[in-house]
C-alpha cells in the first residue's frame, strides 16, 4: 500500500498536495457556482458542496489510472499479465488508495465548506456519499485505464470522460431540465442520482450503483480480453 501512494506524483510534496486536494477543487467550485448563480440568480451550496464530491470522484479516477499507467511504463504490467493477472493484492491496494485519496479530499473540502458556512445537511450527505462516490471514480478509473491498455496514449478514455462529467453529472444543473439526448446519455452513467442527493436528498443512489457495478462487469470483461492478449505475446519473454 506504501508503494501505491509513493508512486503518485501529486502525493510527493506539499504543494502538489495543496494543488489536487484543495486548490483545483476550490477553481472547480468557483467556476460552477459562478455559472450556476447566472441562472439561478444567486449562490447555491447544494452546487457548491456537489462539486466538492464531484471532483473527489475524479481525483479517485486519475489515481487508478496513475497507478496503471506507472506500471505500464515500468512494465509491470506484462508481467502481471503473464504471471499473475488476477493477482488480489495487487489490484486491492490500487483500489484502496484511490478511494481513500478521493473521500480524504472530499472530506478536506467539506470541512472548509462548514468553516464557510455551508449548510450542515448539505454537508452531511456529502460525507455519507463520499465512500460510494469515491468508489464509482476508482471504477472508471480502472475501466478507463484498462480500455487503453495497449494505447499509446494511457488516458485516452479518461480525457474524453474527465470534462463531461462536469456536464453528465448534474452538479450544475438538474439532469431533469437537459435536452433528451443528453438526458439518455447521463443515464448512462452512475453519477447523477449520486450528486443530487448530495445537493437535495432526493436522488435514487441505489441505481447509480447498480449501474456502477454494470460499468465494472464490462470493466472486468474488457480486462480478461486484455489479459488474454498481452500474455499471448509476452509469455516467453516472462
Amino acid at each position: 500500500m506504501k508503494t501505491q501512494f509513493t508512486s503518485l506524483t501529486y502525493l510527493q510534496n506539499w504543494k502538489t498536495i495543496l494543488v489536487h486536494f484543495i486548490i483545483i477543487p476550490f477553481v472547480n467550485l468557483l467556476l460552477l457556482v459562478a455559472i450556476n448563480s447566472q441562472y439561478q440568480g444567486g449562490f447555491s451550496w447544494g452546487v457548491a458542496v456537489g462539486t466538492i464530491v464531484l471532483n473527489g470522484g475524479l481525483l479517485s479516477m486519475g489515481s487508478m489510472a496513475a497507478l496503471f499507467t506507472m506500471d505500464r511504463t515500468l512494465k509491470i504490467d506484462r508481467e502481471m499479465a503473464t504471471q499473475r493477472p488476477y493477482s488480489f493484492k495487487y489490484w486491492f491496494d490500487k483500489i484502496i488508495t484511490a478511494i481513500i485519496c478521493g473521500v480524504i479530499s472530499i472530506f478536506i473540502n467539506d470541512s472548509i465548506l462548514i468553516i464557510l458556512g455551508a449548510p450542515n445537511a448539505v454537508v452531511m450527505r456529502s460525507m455519507i456519499i463520499a465512500i460510494p462516490f469515491a468508489i464509482v471514480g476508482t471504477i472508471f478509473g480502472f475501466v478507463g485505464s484498462i480500455a487503453a491498455w495497449t494505447m499509446i496514449n494511457p488516458y485516452f478514455y479518461l480525457n474524453i470522460l474527465e470534462p463531461m462529467m462536469i456536464i453528465i453529472s448534474g452538479a450544475l444543473v438538474n439532469v431533469a431540465k437537459y435536452p433528451n439526448w443528453l438526458r439518455i446519455l447521463s443515464n448512462c452513467f452512475p453519477f447523477a442520482q449520486l450528486i443530487r442527493y448530495v445537493e437535495t436528498g432526493k436522488g435514487m443512489v441505489g441505481r447509480d450503483l447498480l449501474l456502477a457495478l454494470g460499468w465494472l462487469l464490462i470493466g472486468i470483461g474488457i480486462y480478461m480480453y486484455k489479459v488474454s492478449t498481452i500474455s499471448e505475446k509476452y509469455r516467453e519473454m516472462y
